[in-house]
């Protein structure tokens, strides 16, 4: 059965998107896996190991969690920091700027105000979309807010190519 999020309803998807489907066994459903060692090479070659975010858990939880999202990836995390912290280093580079709103979590506040500068990173800082728009310059790559999703989706329908994480710790 092909799971595509755009004809199947929550229910299906929830059920059958990103399935591992078990053939030891023929189960339907993902079987968990309680292993956190794995043995390399392993038969399909692959270096499995739970850091690299490619457990068989963790891939069919991101595969279920893409498709219910409508998009074509996910990945899970071990905690929020772990998750900005991730996207901020993989996505910011030197001489880049990034938007951020003025009372985000304090650990987030810490690593973006101590971190990022000395990686080179230019910051701006925000409490409402009219300063996020008056922020914004042509090397801006990143924005991270809590504001209203209506509002923030109007700066983004101007066509600029940049990356918007909402947090939505406190929503």
């Amino acid at each position: 059965m092909t799971t595509d999020p755009h004809t199947h309803g929550l229910s299906t998807l929830c059920i059958h998107a990103g399935t591992h489907l078990d053939q030891a066994t023929g189960g339907a459903c993902s079987p968990i896996f309680t292993s956190t060692a794995y043995a390399f090479p392993n038969p399909a070659k692959q270096n499995i190991y739970p850091r690299y975010f490619n457990t068989p858990n963790q891939q069919v939880i991101n595969r279920k969690l893409a498709a219910l999202e409508k998009g074509e990836a996910a990945l899970v995390f071990g905690s929020g920091m772990a998750a900005i912290s991730t996207l901020l280093l993989a996505h910011l580079k030197p001489g880049e700027h990034a938007i951020f709103q003025n009372d985000l979590y304090g650990g987030s506040m810490r690593l973006i105000s101590s971190e990022l500068p000395r990686l080179g990173v230019q910051l701006s800082w925000g409490a409402n979309v009219a300063e996020f728009a008056a922020a914004l310059r042509p090397e801006t790559r990143f924005d991270l807010r809590r504001i209203a999703v209506e509002s923030a989706a109007s700066l983004h329908r101007s066509g600029r190519n940049w990356l918007r994480l909402a947090n939505a710790t406190a929503s």
